[in-house]
Formats: C-alpha cells, structure tokens, sequence
C-alpha cells in the first residue's frame, strides 16, 4: 500500500471505515467479547498513520458504546504509546495503575491500530485481523503475538470468519 500519496491514504481511510465495523460485528457474533457475564458491543477504533504529510490520526465509534465508556480515550493512549515507545503490541509497556492497557498494535509501514471495547487480548486481536485483512501484517508474526498472550484460538477463529471482507486488490 503506498501512503505516500493521498489516494493511496484514501483508499486505506476508506478500507479501515468499512472492515473494521464488520470484524467487530463477527467478534461480538462468535462470542469472543463476552466479559464475565457481560457481552460487549462496541468500542472505539484508533489509527495512527504515518504518510509523508505527517501523522495521520483516524478515530471512529464501532457498535454500541455507553457515553461513559473510557474507550475513545484508551484507544488513542495505546496506539499513541506504541508509537511513542517504538513498541510492537502496547502489552509490552502496559501498567494497569496508570490505566495503560493492551490492546494497540503496530502493523506495516509503522501504522498503529488500536480498537479498545473488549477484554484487551481481543482488542488486540481485532487490529491483527484486520491489518492481515488489509495485508499490513503477516501471520507467522501475528500468530506470536496471540500465543504470547493464549488468544490463538480466538485469533485464527475471527481470522477465518472475516475472510470474504478482503478488499479487492
């Protein structure tokens, strides 16, 4: 994907807005957002883009959200301390007393992901799914992250359901 040009921008911007409603919308499906006896719904997505214009900020809602979620802002934190850390998964600097959670990734081109609503391991693995979808990530590496943290499972699982949204190429 070439970023250096504001269609190919675009066209990411664009990608990012339909795929990730429909990941999040499969994850709540196959029941990977449960919480305790809780189903979430929703959450908040954040991408940190990197393009010779400068850092390109994309924040969106995604399902339903309550108004006093921290989401929105927890989004942003972690792909902003990935980046600022220089960090692959923001498990690595995480610090739950400073409400420093997982759940942001940086995939290709130092693009950072960050989806924050569910438990922070699918957080995480809705930013896989859909960088592998964009082919911004690749598996050997994805699939580390997610056996680091026991989701596997669960990754290879919304992998496989979120196929067809592929873009085309």
């Amino acid at each position: 994907m070439d970023l250096s040009t504001g269609e190919g921008l675009g066209k990411l911007l664009s990608n990012l807005i339909q795929i990730v409603p429909r990941v999040v919308e499969r994850a709540i499906r196959a029941g990977l957002t449960r919480d305790g006896d809780q189903t979430k719904t929703g959450g908040w997505f954040f991408a940190l883009i990197p393009t010779r214009f400068g850092l390109v900020p994309l924040k969106f809602p995604v399902g339903e959200v309550p108004p006093t979620s921290r989401s929105p802002k927890n989004s942003e934190e972690k792909a902003w301390r990935n980046h600022r850390e220089g960090t692959t998964t923001s498990f690595e600097p995480r610090n739950p007393e400073l409400e420093q959670w997982g759940g942001a990734v940086s995939v290709g081109l130092g693009i950072q992901f960050s989806f924050s609503g569910f438990r922070e391991e699918i957080d995480e693995i809705v930013d896989l799914v859909t960088a592998r979808l964009l082919d911004l990530s690749d598996g050997p590496e994805a699939e580390r992250i997610v056996t680091e943290r026991g989701s596997r499972d669960e990754y290879l699982e919304l992998l496989a359901r979120c196929q067809d949204l592929r873009p085309a190429a």
